[in-house]
C-alpha cells in the first residue's frame, strides 16, 4: 500500500495502479503487523479487493497505509464509534481474505492476519513527543486552574454561611454538600461530578 499523506478531507481509494505495487517497493507501515501487510498487498496484487465497497476499500487504504487511526476514520466512515470502524475494517479484510485463492488464504490464515495496528513500539518522532508533552502539562495546568476556581467558589459559600440556603434552594441536597465538604476540605473524598459542581455554581449564583 502506498503511504500518502493522511488526510480526512480527501481520502484516497485503493486505485488500480496500486495493485500493481510491488511488495519488495513498499516499507512497512507503523504498527502494522508485518504478515497482515503482506496479505493486504497480495490480496491487491490480484485485484481481490476490487469486490469490495468502496467504502471498505478507502478505510482499509487509509487505516493501514497512513498513520490513522481507527478514531481519526470515524468521520469517513459515518460511525459515531471506534468499535463501529473496527468491525467495519475487519469485514472489509475478512471479505478480502474469502476473494484470495485457496493457496494464499493457506500462506496467510485468517486468524494470523485479521489484526489492526498496534501501538507497540511505534515511534514518535521528538517534534511529536515535545508537542504530547506540551499538551499533557497545559490539560493539567487547565485542571488545576478549573479546580482552584470550584474551590474559590466553596470557600466563599462557607465563608458567607450560604450553604444551609443552598440546600433550600432543592438543587442540591445535604449529601451533596457533605460530599462538596469531604472533597474541598481534604477529608479523602472522590472528585464531585460535573452535574453536581453545575449545580452549585447555578444555586450560589440564584442567591446572589
Amino acid at each position: 500500500m502506498s503511504r500518502r499523506e493522511f488526510g480526512i478531507t480527501t481520502p484516497p481509494e485503493i486505485t488500480k495502479a496500486e495493485s500493481q505495487l510491488n511488495p519488495t517497493e513498499t516499507s512497512l507501515p507503523s504498527g502494522v503487523p508485518e504478515k497482515t501487510h503482506r496479505f493486504l498487498i497480495e490480496g491487491i496484487k490480484i485485484g481481490a479487493h476490487e469486490n469490495l465497497s468502496p467504502r471498505k476499500r478507502n478505510l482499509i487504504g487509509i487505516y493501514f497505509g497512513t498513520e490513522a487511526t481507527l478514531s481519526n476514520l470515524k468521520v469517513i466512515a459515518g460511525l459515531g464509534t471506534r468499535q463501529g470502524v473496527n468491525r467495519l475494517i475487519r469485514s472489509g479484510m475478512e471479505e478480502l481474505w474469502q476473494n484470495l485463492p485457496s493457496h494464499l488464504q493457506e500462506e496467510y490464515p485468517l486468524e494470523e492476519v485479521i489484526k489492526l495496528k498496534t501501538l507497540k513500539g511505534r515511534r514518535r518522532s521528538p517534534e511529536a513527543r515535545r508537542r504530547r508533552k506540551m499538551a499533557r502539562k497545559r490539560n493539567k495546568d487547565e485542571e488545576e486552574s478549573r479546580w482552584e476556581g470550584e474551590r474559590e467558589l466553596w470557600e466563599y459559600a462557607r465563608g458567607k454561611n450560604l450553604l444551609p440556603d443552598i440546600v433550600a434552594t432543592g438543587m442540591v441536597s445535604k449529601e451533596e454538600i457533605t460530599a462538596l465538604r469531604g472533597f474541598f476540605e481534604g477529608k479523602g473524598a472522590r472528585k464531585p461530578s460535573e452535574g453536581l459542581l453545575n449545580r452549585f455554581s447555578i444555586a450560589l449564583v440564584r442567591l446572589g
